[in-house]
């Protein structure tokens, strides 16, 4: 995104920073940005998520109707350790 924002912009100064985790959900955004992106002091902002949340807020529906119990992977030597 940033190469063609430059192409589009050569005399603009465009810089940017990755600060998206996997697996959080938008309380765990929040702070990101406060103590992560904040002090950056960035121009302009791109947030985007959508399905880290509906997932934890479905499996908990699940849960609470007995629908879903555990998911396989915590048995797995790699998904407890990651």
């Amino acid at each position: 995104m940033c190469d063609s924002a430059r192409r589009a912009h050569p005399t603009a100064s465009i810089d940017y920073v990755n600060a998206g985790v996997a697996g959080y959900v938008l309380s765990h955004v929040a702070k990101n940005l406060e103590f992560r992106v904040r002090p950056l002091q960035p121009d302009v902002i791109v947030l985007y998520e959508a399905t880290n949340d509906l997932t934890k807020d479905t499996r908990e529906l699940a849960q609470e109707q007995g629908v879903y119990v555990e998911h396989s992977d915590r048995e797995d030597w790699l998904a407890q350790i990651s």
